[in-house]
């Protein structure tokens, strides 16, 4: 990791095809806490991910956590900084692939991570023969 503090926002972005829009993790070089400051970093579980049905199979508990260095809606740092679109595979989420996102954000990206609601893991769990073709529009909107 590098020496920067990770900010991480989620925005909403609408596109034609997606009724309602869909959601777009920002993750930003944000300011530092102050030594006295503690701040509480991003943990998500992979069962945040699935659909409510099979939420319901998997049963109470969580299935695998992972905590993140990023710290919600952070004040990002002042200055320019290069963007990388991250886009997830099929049947993937926006936040697969969070520590490679921290990792370049702490190192001066920014990073722009759209969920693809045509591909993502709760659609390809509905039907595992979907294929989405929207990935392209999800990342220039």
């Amino acid at each position: 990791m590098g020496p920067l503090t990770v900010g991480l926002t989620t925005v909403k972005v609408v596109r034609d095809g997606v009724p309602g829009g869909f959601p777009v993790d920002v993750w930003y070089p944000a300011k530092a806490p102050a030594a006295n400051e503690r701040l509480a970093a991003v943990a998500y579980d992979v069962k945040d991910w699935l659909p409510a049905d099979v939420q319901a199979k998997v049963g109470r508990g969580p299935v695998a956590t992972f905590q993140t260095r990023a710290i919600r809606d952070r004040a990002p740092l002042a200055g320019h900084h290069p963007v990388v679109l991250f886009s997830h595979g099929y049947g993937g989420y926006r936040m697969q692939s969070s520590d490679l996102l921290q990792h370049l954000v702490s190192w001066g990206f920014v990073v722009v991570a759209p969920e693809h609601v045509d591909r993502a893991l709760p659609k390809v769990l509905a039907n595992p023969t979907s294929f989405g073709r929207g990935d392209v529009a999800d990342l220039t909107a």
